[in-house]
């Protein structure tokens, strides 16, 4: 849009009484959309069959949905300003992910795996440090070596002589030498190490 944005253009209506279904290809603002009560969040190139899902969506949301239940549902999804969810980027669409259940992010060139609690990969086309800067706030997500953003709540055991540390998930993943201070000062702020 040459003047403003989807988000911008909200803005111009006192109530809204419609529904909205963002279609851009950029994914990065997936959560946003999804804050202000979208329907779906579709990337270009378009698929006809999920646009045509997106509008069945709507519809169906129309006859039954009032906001007092979008916002409740809002409330469900994010505890206060705190967005506790991340959308990653899938072919067909996005995946949107508790940031609990990620165990970790794994460098593979210009793609990401994103390794899930309950044992699952995701391999997502974006490089990993877009997933650092997102979480740049959340202490305990950690850029252990240039390979590996590790969430915190997933180490099983830390080696310190070797300065190795294994996931819960069986995988051990050692911690570049230039960070391995930060990290035991970490481990010591969040009251982690003793």
């Amino acid at each position: 849009m040459p003047e403003y944005n989807g988000f911008e253009l909200i803005n111009f209506f006192k109530k809204v009484e419609f529904e909205i279904i963002f279609v851009t290809a950029y994914s990065q603002y997936a959560i946003r959309a999804f804050e202000v009560s979208a329907i779906d969040y579709i990337l270009k190139p378009v698929e006809v069959e999920s646009l045509q899902k997106a509008v069945e969506k709507a519809k169906q949301k129309r006859q039954y949905a009032n906001s007092h239940q979008r916002l409740d549902l809002m409330k469900s999804a994010y505890s206060g300003d705190e967005i506790t969810k991340i959308a990653l980027p899938l072919n067909d669409g996005l995946l949107f992910v508790d940031l609990v259940e990620i165990m970790m992010f794994e460098a593979e060139r210009v793609y990401t795996n994103v390794f899930l609690k309950d044992g699952s990969k995701i391999l997502v086309s974006k490089p990993m440090r877009v997933f650092e800067e997102l979480l740049s706030n959340r202490p305990l997500f950690f850029r252990m070596h240039r390979s590996h953003f590790i969430n915190l709540n997933f180490i099983r055991k830390y080696q310190r002589k070797d300065s190795m540390i294994e996931m819960k998930n069986g995988m051990s993943l050692s911690i570049a030498r230039n960070r391995k201070q930060e990290f035991e000062d970490l481990l010591k702020e969040l009251n982690l190490l003793v």
